[in-house]
């Protein structure tokens, strides 16, 4: 008498279907838990008649959804690349401040002292 592999756990489930590789009753239930079915997918109808006739109706739906999801992917691709770019660019950007920033309050800094130098000079000249 067999299990009843629905009662099973994941783990009891896989343990049997490893030491019974056979059981393809075993293997179904255990791999309908792993591949829940895809709530999200669309059926198309066959391609060729049972006597292998091709229906060009189907074939031509099927490939119009092929070139369609193969478009919407190219897109995702490309945004996602384009999300990497403004990525780096920002980073950039942030760099570029920071060293702009540096390098500013350097020269600032410079400026301001000699100007409070030339003063410090100018008010030592008039004390002498």
């Amino acid at each position: 008498m067999k299990p009843n592999f629905e009662e099973m756990s994941k783990a009891e489930l896989k343990a049997y279907v490893l030491a019974h590789r056979d059981d393809d009753e075993a293997l179904r239930v255990l791999f309908s838990r792993r591949n829940p079915p895809d709530s999200e997918a669309t059926w198309y109808g066959p391609m060729f008649t049972p006597e292998g006739v091709p229906i060009e109706e189907n074939i031509q739906i099927a490939e119009e959804a092929i070139r369609q999801r193969a478009d919407k992917d190219r897109e995702k691709q490309i945004e996602k690349e384009l999300q990497k770019e403004r990525e780096i660019e920002a980073r950039i950007r942030q760099k570029i401040e920071k060293e702009v920033e540096e390098k500013l309050r350097l020269q600032i800094e410079k400026e301001v002292e000699e100007k409070l130098r030339k003063e410090f000079e100018k008010e030592k000249d008039q004390g002498s």
